[in-house]
């Protein structure tokens, strides 16, 4: 899976953890192929993400690239980071 790392050529952000993941990766692949390019985030520890620096979590998850989280089990927390639950 190949997305470019230039904010500016992303159309979508998937954030994913755990089993989830996996859904990710294979839903950015059909992305990718459509011409919508997609970056895939895992984030397994919120916590470890917030100690970083802004500039870090700015590269990882740019401003006005639109954000989708995937989780089974719970949207709690994830507004923070995503544009969608």
């Amino acid at each position: 899976l190949s997305c470019p790392t230039t904010p500016d050529k992303l159309n979508l952000v998937l954030i994913g953890t755990g089993s989830e993941l996996g859904f990710c990766v294979d839903a950015a692949k059909i992305l990718n192929e459509s011409g919508i390019l997609t970056r895939v985030v895992t984030m397994p520890c919120v916590d470890l993400f917030e100690e970083q620096d802004e500039e870090y979590k700015a590269s990882v998850l740019p401003s006005g690239v639109p954000t989708l989280s995937v989780e089974a089990s719970a949207v709690h927390g994830w507004h923070k980071y995503s544009h969608a639950q």
